[in-house]
C-alpha cells in the first residue's frame, strides 16, 4: 500500500516536473504586445482628477510602430511624429515634431499639454480595450480605434 502510494507520487513528480513552464510576461511586455498595430483615440482626459472637455479640430490619437520605435498621431490640431521608449510600463517620447497649423488658443494649449505628457513620460496600463496613460497630474484614456 505504502509502496503503491510512493510509486504514484513519484509518477506525479516526474510527469509534472518535466512539463515546460510557461514564461510569465511582465506588465511591460503585456503592454508592449497590446499597444502595437492599433490606433488609439483619446476618449477621456482628466487633469488633477477633473474631467475636461476634449476639444480640437481633430481627434487626439496615438499609433506605435514597433519596428522603428516611432510614434505618430493627431494632437488636437496638428499631426505629430517622433520616437518613443517603453521602459517597463513607462512611455516617453522624444524628438517630437509636427505640422504647424494654427487653431484656437484653447486647442493649442491642450495640444501643448498633450505633447508635453508624451515627452515627459507617463505610465501605461491596459484595461479591456482601453489604453490608460497616467502621470502626476493627468489621466488619459484611449480606446482602440482599429
Amino acid at each position: 500500500m505504502i509502496r503503491s502510494k510512493l510509486t504514484f507520487l513519484l509518477f506525479l513528480l516526474l510527469a509534472f516536473g518535466s512539463c515546460k513552464q510557461k514564461k510569465t510576461m511582465s506588465a511591460g511586455e503585456i503592454i508592449a504586445k497590446d499597444i502595437y498595430s492599433t490606433s488609439w483615440k483619446l476618449s477621456e482626459w482628466y487633469i488633477e482628477g477633473n474631467k475636461i472637455k476634449i476639444i480640437g479640430d481633430k481627434s487626439y490619437t496615438l499609433f506605435f510602430n514597433s519596428e522603428n520605435n516611432q510614434i505618430h498621431g493627431n494632437s488636437g490640431c496638428n499631426r505629430y511624429f517622433g520616437k518613443y521608449e517603453l521602459n517597463g510600463v513607462t512611455l516617453k517620447a522624444r524628438d517630437i515634431a509636427g505640422t504647424m497649423m494654427a487653431c484656437s488658443p484653447e486647442i493649442m494649449k491642450l495640444e501643448s499639454q498633450f505633447r508635453h505628457i508624451l515627452e515627459t513620460g507617463a505610465n501605461l496600463s491596459i484595461e479591456k480595450r482601453e489604453l490608460i496613460m497616467e502621470n502626476d497630474k493627468n489621466k488619459l484614456i484611449f480606446i482602440a480605434d482599429k
